[in-house]
């Protein structure tokens, strides 16, 4: 069965001096969180890096997939992630801010799965500026394909300026790489 995707909302510490900042101070960059899951069995460093969003109001979220598994077996923090409660504190050890260019008047993205996340802030902020972006959206099968509707409704609103071709290294039916339609999502 494929993994559960989960989107995930974080508080910002209250030490914090406020969301990250990049790009000159003018925020909207590409934020990366790193999570630590507690030590279980064999396995004391349980760190993984997750894509996130700010949400302008002192939280950030990501989009995770969740890997079941127990230990030893398969201990990911994903598994950890998906098995806190509503109001659970996380680990968050590091939180830093990328930028990326704003000017650019032609775009290609090439987003893997759920790394499709970090894509659609930039892919938006360009688009209302004018610029022509193409998105190529891998995943390994259809029903791994992530934010359709927000694509779709990205697509609808920049009809002209916005491709996005679907590729599955796994399509369904066993048959070799397929693509989704040139424009659909």
């Amino acid at each position: 069965t494929a993994p559960q995707v989960h989107r995930l909302r974080f508080a910002l510490p209250t030490v914090a001096s406020g969301e990250p900042a990049c790009c000159g101070g003018a925020g909207g960059g590409i934020v990366h969180v790193m999570i630590r899951a507690p030590a279980v069995f064999n396995q004391s460093e349980r760190i993984a890096p997750y894509s996130a969003t700010l949400d302008g109001d002192g939280s950030f979220s990501i989009v995770v997939k969740i890997y079941p598994g127990e230990p030893p077996a398969y201990a990911a923090v994903s598994a950890h992630l998906g098995s806190l409660p509503v109001g659970e504190y996380a680990h968050v050890p590091s939180i830093r801010a990328q930028d990326w260019r704003r000017d650019a008047a032609r775009v290609g993205m090439l987003c893997f799965g759920v790394g499709l996340v970090e894509c659609l802030h930039p892919a938006e902020a360009l688009l209302a500026a004018g610029a022509q972006v193409r998105i190529i959206n891998a995943a390994r099968r259809r029903s791994d394909l992530i934010l359709l509707p927000r694509l779709r409704a990205l697509l609808s609103s920049h009809p002209a300026s916005l491709s996005v071709l679907h590729r599955l290294s796994r399509p369904e039916g066993g048959r070799g790489a397929e693509a989704g339609g040139g424009d659909g999502a």
